[in-house]
């Protein structure tokens, strides 16, 4: 009898006690269990996009991202809020990149945690979190791409970012108010809230800002140094950056003086290579390279193989080919490859010369000064509450020209 008792007992705690999850393999070297709404992803690997191996196992309320795991893929958690009811998430220290919609419609979702090795959150990757209140996001994070908090319209966000010197600032950025700005470690306002759409990393030194869908860039003291003007900002290698206006590419230094201007046509800019001192360049049928001055020091024209097979074609077919012709052929044609899309021709029996053409100056249309587009010529404007001189015009209103240099023209070394 007492047998018996012991028997039924012991069956029945074992009935009660939660037995413990199951590892399942869902992707190579990946693994993922669920236990009383956490679900528990671990391994080594990252996660692909649209894998939902746990769906119908049971409600994800929590979500654990292992150390191991190195990304999150595209659309893997979307819209868990029915049936799971996804709430809270921690993402381990070792993913690096939160994919597209990742998070995306998790609308009860109301805690984040992000690991110390994020340093790209795709765009839409917690759109439409609106149970999301605040977030802190580490330092490691270098872009946010567009949209990624889109919707999240009670969301705060933190983003810890390092200066000059390793000192640490806060750039805040306010979803409901759409509104940007920039604290110090005392917590003092060093860019206040709405001077710029969007505040980010940059390097060391600098922040790139946007307005508007333009770009600039601005100090970690809040002193602008390239007003949200620009299509495009990029790094150029050390000392310089590259910008686009209108589709075209130029160079200038962190001070904001333009090195090559962008009325030049060019299409493309490469980083500025140290060892050469020079800038490659790519222009409508031509490529090139400008020196550290901004000057053309080298042009090569560029022409298709088609048009150069047709050509070898129609020379080789006829008897009355020379052998002179096939030399100055070889000699015009630097390099060929007829399975590619282009060949570089150098015109040797006509070199490009180059000529100084004199060109009114496009950006203060040759008058040499141009009314502050910063502060609308007035040299002040208001941040936040308090009119301030404007730092780019010094209070002036009117600035040198960024072209000319405050000359109403200037000379332009063109080839001819």
């Amino acid at each position: 009898m007492r047998q018996k008792v012991f028997f039924l007992f012991t069956a029945l705690l074992c009935f009660c006690l939660p037995t413990a999850a199951q590892k399942n393999a869902f992707a190579n070297g990946l693994y993922w269990e669920l236990s009383n709404g956490v679900l528990t992803i671990s391994g080594n690997g990252g996660i692909p996009g649209y894998t939902h191996s746990w769906e119908g196992k049971g409600n994800v309320e929590k979500i654990i991202i292992g150390d191991g795991v190195t990304s999150i893929g595209v659309a893997t958690f979307w819209e868990y809020h029915k049936p799971n009811h996804l709430k809270s998430v921690v993402i381990g220290n070792s993913v690096t990149s939160i994919g597209r919609n990742a998070f995306c419609d998790c609308k009860l979702l109301e805690s984040v945690v992000l690991g110390n090795s994020v340093t790209h959150i795709d765009e839409l990757a917690f759109a439409n979190c609106s149970s999301l209140r605040s977030i802190s996001i580490p330092s490691s994070v270098k872009t946010i791409d567009r949209d990624a908090f889109s919707g999240c319209n009670n969301l705060t966000i933190t983003w810890l970012v390092n200066g000059p010197n390793n000192a640490e600032y806060n750039v805040v950025i306010e979803q409901k108010t759409k509104k940007c700005g920039l604290k110090n470690s005392s917590g003092r306002w060093v860019v206040p809230l709405g001077s710029y759409g969007m505040i980010e990393p940059f390097t060391s030194n600098y922040l790139r800002v946007t307005n508007g869908g333009k770009y600039g860039l601005i100090t970690y003291d809040g002193t602008e140094i390239v007003a949200p003007e620009v299509d495009a900002l990029e790094q150029a290698g050390k000392g310089y950056l590259k910008f686009k206006i209108n589709g075209f590419w130029g160079v200038m230094n962190y001070q904001g003086k333009i090195i090559i201007p962008t009325d030049r046509g060019y299409t493309k800019i490469g980083n500025y290579v140290s060892l050469t001192k020079r800038f490659p360049f790519e222009m409508d049928g031509y490529k090139g390279e400008c020196n550290q001055l901004g000057q053309q020091v080298s042009k090569i024209k560029v022409t298709s193989s088609k048009s150069t097979a047709t050509s070898s074609s129609g020379a080789s077919s006829s008897s009355s080919s020379s052998s002179s012709s096939s030399s100055s052929s070889r000699s015009n044609s630097k390099s060929s490859n007829s399975g590619g899309t282009q060949t570089v021709v150098v015109e040797h029996h006509r070199d490009p010369v180059p000529v100084q053409e004199w060109h009114a100056c496009i950006g203060c249309g040759g008058m040499g000064t141009m009314g502050c587009d910063f502060c609308g010529g007035s040299g002040t404007k208001y941040i936040g509450d308090r009119l301030r001189r404007c730092s780019r015009c010094n209070g002036q209103g009117i600035i040198p020209c960024n072209v000319c240099y405050g000359n109403k023209g200037q000379y332009i070394t063109v080839y001819k």
